[in-house]
């Protein structure tokens, strides 16, 4: 009882803050979302690029793969003669109509 006699012959002109404090709550309520939806959006990019690193991973191990298979002479040797060269002093028969 004592305090809401306080409460009226305060100085304060209540009518104006309680408005003022409502004013403010909406204000943090709106800074709050926008965060939220910020947060969210970093959470679907991060997701995509995962997605893109484990794609990159992988084409780099199969790429690791093929250079360790190339790196190899007689691997180098057959991939050169599948595209039609020689070395020097071979000659290459080519077969037109088996």
């Amino acid at each position: 009882m004592q305090f809401l006699e306080r409460l009226r012959s305060s100085r304060y002109p209540w009518k104006l803050v309680i408005p003022l404090l409502l004013l403010i709550l909406l204000l943090f309520g709106w800074i709050l979302g926008e965060n939220n939806r910020r947060l969210q959006s970093l959470k679907e990019e991060e997701a995509a690029l995962r997605l893109e690193l484990t794609a990159s991973q992988s084409e780099e191990q199969s790429l690791k793969v093929k250079l360790a298979n190339v790196s190899s002479t007689g691997s180098m040797d057959s991939e050169a003669r599948a595209m039609s060269f020689v070395k020097p002093g071979e000659i290459c028969f080519e077969i037109v109509n088996p």
